[in-house]
């Protein structure tokens, strides 16, 4: 395991709140990288930035989540779960 890079270890970041029945203000919020746990496993950075590379090539190439899917032969949910970092190739 390692600290989680997105909210720096503490389990939250701050967020800024503005709405019609409230009037902008700044709070803390549970980390959406690591759930509030400070910590992810070591992977976790490595997939999401091989997810980004993916993403950028394909866009690079015009093609869509779709017609990338369909070319490897895989559903566009898994697709884009990879491209999230949330599933390895």
């Amino acid at each position: 395991m390692s600290d989680c890079k997105f909210c720096e270890g503490s389990g939250t970041v701050e967020c800024f709140f503005d709405g019609p029945s409230v009037s902008g203000f700044l709070t803390k919020a549970k980390c959406p990288e690591c759930n509030g746990a400070g910590v992810v496993d070591a992977e976790y950075f490595q997939r999401k930035e091989r997810g980004k590379d993916l993403r950028k090539d394909r866009v690079s190439r015009g093609e869509s989540l779709f017609d990338c899917a369909q070319r490897l032969g895989i559903s566009t949910e898994k697709l884009s779960s990879m491209e999230c970092g949330r599933l390895s190739e």
